[in-house]
């Protein structure tokens, strides 16, 4: 979808030797991907602590509507980060809404 919308998509090998990668680099900067059609909102929390391998994430679904999901959970692990003194390691957060256009979450 990203490619029809004009980026050059990198792919990233997954995991290396020592550590996870982001999925892909574009738009000089690395992004990691996640789906979470079934998560909730403590899955997602868990997922924005793990896409820190990147400098940005896109959140993506398809059955049922996750935004307000989602939404919680980026305000809930921006107090987390801010509470520790590291917002500055969150990911800048994105979804793809269902056209395939990028939407801005949260930016650093």
């Amino acid at each position: 979808m990203l490619a029809k919308l004009g980026k050059h998509v990198e792919f990233l090998d997954e995991n290396s030797y020592k550590q996870d990668n982001p999925d892909m680099d574009f738009d000089n900067a690395t992004w990691d991907t996640k789906y979470i059609n079934e998560a909730n909102i403590e899955t997602i929390r868990s997922a924005i602590k793990n896409a820190r391998k990147a400098s940005n994430v896109i959140f993506y679904w398809d059955k049922n509507d996750k935004l307000d999901d989602l939404k919680n959970a980026v305000i809930r692990s921006i107090g987390y980060f801010k509470s520790q003194n590291a917002l500055n390691t969150m990911p800048d957060i994105y979804y793809m809404n269902k056209e395939g256009i990028l939407k801005k979450l949260f930016i650093k």
